[in-house]
């Protein structure tokens, strides 16, 4: 008889956050990248998933696509006050200033810490 897995698909994408954060950790940002993906491919819904990833190509530079994963992040969870302030980031390193600003009000105004420094220049 087989045994089958009785965790949800939330669960296993879960432990694939928690593993590629590990990775990331490690610096093995490849491996992290794809348990990240493999996380979101599980369970789409689970803005972490998409957060951490969205963490992973901003660290290396790929800017529009921490700003999709962000983007889909504060989709599904619209309160996620980290993503709006590392999508603003990425809206920084990328020069748009513009779109930096509202992202980093946001975050604040959700409750995350340490932000004057980042909203100091859109007020």
């Amino acid at each position: 008889m087989a045994l089958t897995s009785c965790k949800s698909s939330r669960q296993r994408a879960l432990e694939f956050v928690k593993q590629g954060s590990v990775k990331e950790y490690q610096q093995d940002s490849k491996a992290a990248y794809e348990l990240f993906t493999k996380a979101i491919a599980t369970d789409p819904s689970l803005a972490p998933a998409w957060f951490f990833r969205g963490n992973n190509r901003l660290n290396h530079k790929d800017i529009e696509g921490a700003i999709a994963d962000y983007s889909k992040a504060i989709e599904l969870k619209p309160d996620y006050a980290d993503a709006y302030a590392n999508r603003g980031d990425a809206y920084f390193a990328e020069g748009l200033h513009d779109k930096s600003c509202p992202d980093y009000l946001k975050a604040e105004q959700l409750g995350k810490e340490n932000m004057y420094e980042k909203t100091k220049w859109c007020r």
